[in-house]
This record gives structure tokens, C-alpha cells and sequence, in this order.
């Protein structure tokens, strides 16, 4: 279909139908959409989806954006993705509303641009709620994963983040958690930190940092970061 609107009613994507392929932009306004079914309940969109009332049901099926330009993300409510797919060959996705990920985060190809009033949570708490990443489908701006109350060590959380076409991965290794569950934050900048170097060190990057923080009780782990070019043999992140 080329534009789907939904004011009223109920859409509901059965089973019995093939994955709805929309070549246009997606927008409800009032209604029910539901997803359902184990083919039918799914949605490859090329154009921008908008969501500005009404109710979406995700019902844990994949929403898959696959359009040659660029892609929004946007409207004045919140959308929960069951499994969000990014698989562009170019242009970007741009979050200009807030968005959920409640089971699969996977990034295939493709940009996804995030700020700090339009970021993307993945509420999944497992380790593997994220897959992909790399140089051409990572996060620009800010992620933000929820971790399980109470985790213990031994696991292994990815952040496929990076910044200006650059990609700056950042994981969490071995993170452990208190009974108040941690939503954690990070984001990779291509710039100065502004930082003084201290004792020891002779100078810092001018061209990359991370920042991460959190909500709730996070009580350790290690990070592992990556940058475009290694390290040389006197140089420490």
C-alpha cells in the first residue's frame, strides 16, 4: 500500500494476510492497530510512521524500516515496538518522538538518530535484546537499555553507538544490579571531552569520549570500549 491512515476503527494484521508492505507513510490518529498473527502481524515501511493518538498493539511482531531516503519516527504519542528492525540501504531514521523497544533491537543497515528529548529505550531487560551494529547501522545519540533488578555477574550488554558516521561501540561486561532495576545511558560524542590530563598523562583524545550514566541501583561491571583506529602502544582509554 502506498500511505496507510488509521482515524478510527480497528486495523487488526491477521495471520491469514502477508506482511503489510507500506511504500508511504504510516499515521494513526484515533483507532486500534494490532498486530498479530505469525506472518500477517508484521510492517516493512519505506516512508515515516506517525503515531498521534488511538492504540497500538504491537503483540510482539517486527516493524521494519526499509525505505531508500530518509525516516521518521515521530507524532505526539510514544510507540512500543515489539521488534524493530532498521535494514536501509541509505538515508537515515530520525526519533522526533520517544520510542520503545520491548524485545529485539536489530540493526541491519542503517542510521538511527536519537537526542536526548527523542531517545530510544529498550525496555527488554535481556543481554540480548540488541543485535547488530557497526559503521553504517548504529544509534546517533543516546541509548538507553534496562537492565533486570538484582542481576549478577555474567553477561554481556552491547550499546551499538557512535557519532558524525563514526562508530564508537560501548559494553557493559559483567554488570551486576541492586533491587531497584538500573536504566542505563550512553551516548558517544566525536569531539573534545574538555577534560585536564592527570598524573601520568602526557595528553588526552581531542576526538572522542563517551558518557554514560543511570536510574536505579547499578553496582558494577567493566566497560569495554572501541574506537575507528586502534591504540598505540603508550595510549590507554
Amino acid at each position: 500500500v502506498a500511505n496507510v491512515a488509521i482515524t478510527g476503527g480497528s486495523l487488526n494484521m491477521d495471520q491469514t494476510h502477508q506482511a503489510m508492505n507500506v511504500s508511504g507513510n504510516l499515521v494513526q490518529t484515533g483507532g486500534t492497530f494490532f498486530l498479530s498473527g505469525t506472518v500477517g502481524g508484521d510492517v516493512n515501511i519505506q516512508g515515516n510512521w506517525t503515531r498521534d493518538g488511538g492504540t497500538f498493539t504491537n503483540n510482539a511482531r517486527a516493524v521494519t524500516f526499509n525505505g531508500t531516503g530518509a525516516q521518521t519516527i515521530g507524532g505526539t504519542a510514544t510507540t512500543d515496538f515489539g521488534f524493530l528492525t532498521i535494514n536501509k540501504t541509505t538515508g537515515a531514521v530520525t526519533l522526533n518522538r520517544s520510542a520503545n523497544v520491548n524485545n529485539l533491537l536489530t540493526l541491519t543497515s542503517g542510521i538511527v538518530n536519537t537526542s536526548a528529548t527523542n531517545i530510544l529505550t529498550i525496555t527488554n531487560t535481556g543481554a540480548g535484546a540488541v543485535s547488530g551494529g557497526g559503521g553504517t547501522s548504529h544509534i546517533n545519540g543516546p541509548l538507553v537499555r534496562n537492565f533486570p533488578a538484582n542481576l549478577t555477574s555474567g553477561s554481556t550488554y552491547n550499546f551499538p553507538v557512535g557519532k558524525g558516521g563514526n562508530y564508537y561501540p560501548f559494553t557493559l561486561v559483567n554488570p551486576t544490579a541492586g533491587a531497584t532495576a538500573p536504566a542505563i545511558t550512553v551516548e558517544a560524542f566525536n569531539a573534545n571531552a574538555g577534560g585536564i590530563a592527570g598524573v601520568g598523562v602526557s595528553s588526552l583524545s581531542t576526538t572522542e569520549y563517551w558518557s554514560a550514566s543511570f536510574t536505579g541501583n547499578y553496582t558494577g561491571g567493566s566497560v569495554n570500549l572501541t574506537r575507528p583506529t586502534g591504540l598505540g602502544t603508550l595510549d590507554i582509554i
